[in-house]
């Protein structure tokens, strides 16, 4: 578990070779730095609600089946909508509502639709516990993007 949870964050320092490579722009740069410490603090917390968010996605996999998984991890997309349109100030369309609403209505649906006795042998009865993990998941990490575009 732990393995499965360390490697959903292991590729980020890949992630920083285009951002090293590229151009900054001048808005950017004409921003004045954090402290030091402040931003330890700040990367620190991200740090742990990654790892927090990736350990809830590792057991929420266990406890699940993996369409199940699948369409429930699909609802970060709506919880980047409500994270970004409260945090970044972001606007909602008719378009963007409509997606939010029906994917979220459709893995909800999906995730209840099995019923919880028919899993609970197989995953050791921990159906419900993998679906609040993975919500919370999806949720967490959500608020991460949204968090980390604010503090751009």
């Amino acid at each position: 578990m732990w393995l499965q949870t360390l490697t959903n964050g292991a590729g980020f320092p890949i992630l920083y070779l285009p951002l090293l490579l590229s151009n900054q722009s001048t808005s950017i740069a004409a921003a004045k730095p954090l402290p030091i410490a402040k931003l330890a603090v700040i990367y620190a917390v991200f740090g742990i609600t990654a790892a927090l968010a990736n350990l809830m996605y590792s057991y929420g996999l266990l406890y699940l089946p993996v369409s199940t998984f699948s369409l429930l991890s699909a609802t970060q997309l709506g919880f980047n909508a409500i994270f970004s349109y409260f945090i970044n100030s972001e606007k909602f369309t008719y378009l963007t509502f409509n997606s939010i609403v029906l994917l979220t209505f459709s893995a909800t649906i999906i995730g209840f639709q099995n019923k919880v006795d028919d899993y609970s042998e197989t995953f050791g009865g921990k159906y419900l516990l993998g679906f609040i993990l993975t919500i919370a998941a999806a949720a967490s990490f959500s608020l991460i993007l949204s968090l980390d575009a604010a503090q751009l």
